[in-house]
């Protein structure tokens, strides 16, 4: 997984940032990071029109925002390769 983009969210939003990723050829644009229900960090597809625009086992959701979290802490290395 490779992160391609990331923009932060709005001040004082459960937002924490909006990320595009590229995994095996596959570009997914806007994901969203913000906290879950239970206080954790959790990506989240999209949505246009309240659908969402793509689906994410939690597996796979954990390891995008595992992936984006140096780069929302501030880390300056957000375009790395991800397990």
């Amino acid at each position: 997984m490779r992160i391609l983009s990331i923009r932060p969210g709005p001040p004082g939003s459960a937002v924490l940032a909006h990320v595009d990723i590229e995994v095996a050829g596959l570009r997914i644009y806007d994901v969203v990071i913000r906290r879950a229900a239970d206080g954790s960090l959790r990506a989240f597809p999209s949505e246009r029109g309240r659908k969402a625009t793509v689906s994410f086992g939690i597996e796979f959701a954990e390891s995008i925002t595992r992936a984006a979290l140096p780069a929302i802490e501030g880390n300056s290395h957000a375009d790395r390769d991800a397990a």
